[in-house]
């Protein structure tokens, strides 16, 4: 006779074995991160207006809540007095940037201007999601993130694990409306020619790839840009 374990019964437990894969998948998704913030939670960034809270927000305490009956989503503002913790925020940056670069590697310029609203950043953490976006050339999430909030993605600054800028990416791919975009965006001439982990500005990396023509364009665009 075939005896039947009950779902959460001793035996049931025991009989269910897992696999070292599955038992270290699910050690590694319960780590907390630090400070004890749940993993993939980002920290939401409250003002004075009300503002939609994403399903992997974690929200302060005694934030003035509301939900849009409209639309079914809450939002949510600081209370009068409230002041916003941005020191103790810095431990969530590398969940944000995950983040972003998820959204902005799905062209989701909607999400991304939703996280750049509301969560805790600085340049660097948007650095990779600018680098996705402006490989694949998805301009209006690129100007998303140039035009940032808490922080501004920076087009010529060399990621330290890419190894290229955003303009790098940009100009090799041959996104030229973007590249313009950012070269529009620069204080001066020179900080268009940051080098790669290559040696190379990201003009010299487009004749790398058989984009002469494209550097071409983009150093008289340079030019006119700061011909005074």
């Amino acid at each position: 006779m075939e005896i039947e374990l009950l779902p959460g019964s001793d035996a049931a437990e025991a009989g269910a074995q897992k696999s070292a894969k599955d038992s270290a998948m699910e050690a590694r998704v319960g780590m907390p991160q630090p400070r004890g913030l749940p993993r993939g939670k980002l920290r939401f960034r409250a003002s004075t207006v009300y503002q939609e809270v994403l399903e992997d927000h974690l929200l302060p305490a005694g934030l003035e809540i509301q939900m849009d009956v409209e639309t079914g989503r809450n939002k949510a503002r600081l209370c009068p007095g409230q002041v916003v913790d941005y020191v103790g925020a810095t431990d969530n940056y590398p969940m944000v940037a995950a983040a972003l670069r998820q959204a902005a590697t799905a062209n989701k310029p909607d999400l991304v201007r939703a996280l750049v609203a509301t969560c805790f950043y600085d340049s660097a953490a948007m650095s990779s999601a600018l680098l996705e976006a402006s490989a694949k050339g998805y301009a209006d999430v690129v100007d998303v993130l140039l035009v940032g909030g808490m922080a501004k993605a920076n087009p010529v600054a060399i990621d330290a694990t890419e190894g290229h800028s955003a303009l790098h990416r940009a100009m090799t791919n041959g996104h030229e409306d973007i590249c313009k975009k950012m070269i529009d965006g620069l204080p001066s001439a020179d900080l268009a020619r940051p080098k790669n982990k290559q040696g190379l500005d990201p003009f010299e990396a487009a004749r790398e790839e058989d984009l002469g023509m494209v550097a071409k364009r983009l150093e008289k665009h340079l030019a006119e840009r700061f011909k005074d």
